[in-house]
């Protein structure tokens, strides 16, 4: 699994996205793969049960899915660590966000960027 694989994982989980394991249809037992399927999938709430390979997580790929999945709740988590409110917790999460958009300096990359610095705030949380 690579680095942007074990990534996508962890925000879905933050997204409060439900991981599943595809089900033989015939015995109802996980299968590794399933027709073009490869093991687990992704469940978005509140979407009728879309489900998502895990291969095709969108976080770090999307600044679409971040902005509607992840920076509510990234959001959320800057105003109860650094008790700032939601104005605040906005201009600290974009700083960021440029900070790392500049170190990471690779044009085409602005929600991978946006991803890493969520992720730093879910591991400054669990910390």
């Amino acid at each position: 699994m690579t680095e942007n694989q074990d990534l996508e994982r962890k925000l879905a989980e933050v997204a409060k996205w439900k991981r599943g394991e595809w089900l033989s249809e015939t015995t109802g037992t996980p299968i590794s793969v399933y027709g073009s399927h490869m093991g687990y999938y992704w469940e978005q709430p509140n979407r009728g049960g879309k489900k998502i390979e895990e291969s095709d997580l969108p976080f770090t790929k999307s600044l679409d899915a971040c902005f509607k999945w992840l920076v509510p709740k990234a959001l959320a988590r800057i105003c109860q660590l650094f008790k700032v409110d939601i104005k605040s917790a906005n201009k600290i999460l974009f700083q960021r966000w440029l900070d790392e958009r500049f170190r990471i300096n690779n044009i085409g990359m602005d929600a991978l960027a946006l991803c890493l610095v969520i992720e730093k705030l879910v591991d400054a949380n669990a910390e």
